[in-house]
């Protein structure tokens, strides 16, 4: 997959190419605009096609939710778990794991050689990233099973550090996850699981592979919506 960054007059259009894309469609969110097009599309079509566009672009833009502004990781901060956002406290100099309560996320930190933000962060990202692994693990075993997924020994689920994607499956059926997605509301998590899954059945983003995916989960968009919205703030760390 390719990708290269043209101005339109006024747009900034990423471009991603792929060799199994079979026609131009373009998406905005909080990170922009993008056409996805087949790798062999002249530019000059893309052009065409966002010009043809542009009336719709602008008022997509336009509708975008504004972004709250991103307060530095620290003591006292906020980050999004299951889709709330959750106050981080630091307990300095105690050890053990982190914890969660009805009012904060505590984090035992103990002084090194990194400044304690720091450890905290790197402490707290290895706890998200457990618990991303064992909760996908389990909503990708309700819904294999709940849509007759076949599944062998080499369906591995791994937890990634993906930029630009929430999950991916390949033609094995092998399956991958951004591990930010817990911070997601968990139905949105669980959207995230099903569209993957989805991709055992069919191997691209067809109208077939939405008609399973909302078979499953129809305020599909609903969830597309919040990660286009609020995708951004998962990020921080």
């Amino acid at each position: 997959m390719k990708t290269t960054e043209i101005l339109i007059d006024d747009l900034t259009v990423t471009i991603v190419r792929s060799a199994r894309r079979r026609r131009l469609t373009l998406e905005v969110d909080p990170k922009g605009i993008r056409a996805r097009a087949p790798s062999r599309m002249p530019v000059h079509d893309i052009v065409d096609f966002v010009e043809l566009k542009r009336d719709w672009l602008h008022k997509a833009l336009q509708g975008l939710p504004e972004r709250s502004p991103v307060v530095p990781f620290a003591d006292g901060a906020e980050v999004l778990l299951h889709g709330v956002r959750t106050k981080v406290r630091f307990l300095v100099g105690q050890r053990g794991a982190i914890h969660l309560t009805d009012d904060a996320l505590w984090i035992p930190v103990l002084p090194s050689h990194l400044p304690i933000v720091e450890s905290a962060r790197n402490k707290l990202v290895r706890w998200l990233k457990q618990q991303a692994a064992e909760q996908i693990e389990q909503r990708v075993a309700h819904y294999a099973a709940h849509m007759s997924v076949p599944r062998t020994p080499r369906h591995a689920i791994k937890v990634r550090d993906y930029k630009r994607r929430w999950g991916s499956c390949d033609a094995k059926g092998n399956l991958a996850f951004n591990w930010r997605i817990i911070m997601a509301p968990s139905a949105t998590l669980d959207y995230v699981v099903v569209h993957e899954l989805a991709h055992c059945f069919e191997f691209n983003h067809s109208r077939r592979l939405w008609q399973i995916v909302e078979e499953i989960v129809p305020d599909r968009r609903v969830h597309q919506a919040w990660l286009n919205a609020h995708g951004y703030q998962m990020y921080t760390l």
